[in-house]
């Protein structure tokens, strides 16, 4: 059910499920990056169906810090962010960790 459920089908329970039927292409597209000579769908992206308008709700990318982004941080804006957490004591234990790694 990757197009959830539609909010132009009501039932006493909820709504019905997506019969995806598009008609037409996607607009509000980002241009600027293609794959595989698509341009990309964004949160801001439409697309009209039989019965209404698709939208994108969740998409489903996630940001991750990484060992970089510890080690670049700033220790004394994290510690304004999360005062409980030694953000010294946590890099070396990252440097620690990578370097036993090897």
């Amino acid at each position: 059910m990757p197009f959830g459920n539609c909010k132009l089908k009501p039932t006493s329970g909820g709504y019905l499920p997506c019969a995806y039927a598009p008609a037409g292409k996607w607009t509000k597209t980002y241009e600027k990056v293609k794959v595989m000579g698509k341009s990309c769908v964004t949160e801001i992206s439409e697309l009209m169906c039989a019965i209404g308008k698709i939208t994108i709700l969740k998409h489903g990318q996630q940001s991750e810090a990484g060992k970089s982004n510890v080690m670049n941080a700033n220790s004394q804006e994290q510690h304004t962010y999360n005062p409980i957490l030694d953000f010294e004591e946590f890099k070396d234990e990252i440097s620690d960790k990578n370097q036993d790694a090897y």
